[in-house]
This record gives structure tokens, sequence and C-alpha cells, in this order.
């Protein structure tokens, strides 16, 4: 899958399960993202689905492998 694509999906997926917070919605985000680690390890789709999005998947237990987030000094 190329990375633009899967950004997206992973975005669609994670708006859609922080919008609709059933079960079937928070599976198919937590899927998409388990099933692509090393990408989840590129800076560039890290900072594109931006620290919202990231912040879902950490409450989710889904982390980078191998990669280092910048804590948010705001909380």
């Amino acid at each position: 899958m190329v990375a633009e694509e899967l950004l997206l999906r992973l975005r669609f997926a994670i708006d859609t399960a922080i919008a609709h917070p059933q079960e079937p919605n928070i599976q198919m985000a937590c899927a998409i993202a388990n099933g692509y680690p090393v990408a989840l390890r590129s800076n560039t789709l890290r900072y594109r689905l931006g620290q919202k999005r990231w912040k879902w998947l950490n409450q989710h237990g889904i982390y980078p492998i191998g990669g280092q987030i910048t804590p948010d000094i705001t909380t």
C-alpha cells in the first residue's frame, strides 16, 4: 500500500472511531494501524496523523515500535 493511501485510511478509520466509538469502528482503526507496524515508525506519517489521532492510538495500546514520540508539553 502506498504511504499516502495508508495515511488516508488511518485518518478516516481513527476519525470515524472517535466520532462513533462503537466496537467495530475501534477494531477497524486498530487493525489498520497494527497491520503496518513499520509504517507507524515513519516520521512523516506520525507528523501527518497529528497529535489527536496519536493520542487516540496510544489510548488503545498502539505505539510506534522503535520510534520516539515527543510528549505534548501542553498537557
